[in-house]
């Protein structure tokens, strides 16, 4: 029985012999690094061009809201029909991505 427990133990136990890498933690580290670049594409994709970007559609919202133009004005008609506005949900939710993306890298900084 005790020569069960060593052989368990000396199976999880590091070899400090062995040079070179897990392949596990190799093949991990490549799905998460493309995950990870993946990710950072799609957000800024979706902010800056996606159905024109948010930043087309600051001048206009802010038009509306401190000018008496309507979001009429700008060719929004309903959910079927939004004009210049077309696209802000997917704009404003990587929007709230990348800001959840720069609070966690600084707090992960901070910390450092």
């Amino acid at each position: 029985m005790k020569k069960i427990i060593e052989g368990i133990k000396g199976f999880f136990e590091e070899n400090k012999s062995e040079n070179g890498y897990e392949p596990a933690y190799v093949g991990v580290m490549l799905v998460l690094v493309i995950f990870s670049v993946s990710l950072l594409f799609w957000v800024f994709w979706s902010l800056m061009v996606y159905k024109g970007g948010l930043f087309e559609k600051i001048g206009p919202f802010l038009s509306v809201v401190f000018t008496r133009k309507t979001f009429g004005s700008f060719g929004y008609e309903g959910w079927h029909e939004q004009g210049i506005f077309e696209g802000w949900i997917v704009n404003t939710v990587a929007l709230a991505f990348l800001l959840i993306i720069i609070l966690r890298v600084w707090s992960l900084f901070r910390k450092s």
